[in-house]
């Protein structure tokens, strides 16, 4: 499925390099992450991906669980924003952190 996944083209980075992606995908997925987004032509510098292989962990309160990581991984970094295509996962973010988070699908800035 990730290998072949459409992606959101209007989320895509064409212009700008993006600083880094944090995704919710597990580590194990990395390389095809990388494949993918290389496929797609996303000029990103750093991949920080969900630190466990195990996927029950991960969805145990997926929105939770991810918007707390996400918004602790954005905190830690040099970011000003965060752009989020889920709606709830940005409200999140924005809950771990006191940068702005950009959800386009929605057209909300929280």
């Amino acid at each position: 499925y990730i290998t072949n996944v459409e992606p959101y083209y209007e989320n895509l980075p064409r212009i700008f390099k993006c600083q880094g992606i944090i995704t919710a995908r597990l580590e194990k997925y990395r390389e095809i992450t990388k494949a993918w987004l290389e496929k797609y032509n996303v000029n990103y510098g750093e991949l920080i991906m969900f630190p466990t292989e195990r996927k029950e962990e991960r969805d145990q309160n997926h929105i939770e669980v991810i918007g707390e990581f996400k918004g602790r991984q954005l905190e830690a970094c040099a970011a000003s924003l965060y752009i989020e295509s889920e709606s709830s996962e940005a409200r999140e973010i924005k809950k771990h952190t006191r940068k702005m988070v950009i959800c386009p699908r929605s057209g909300r800035f929280e």
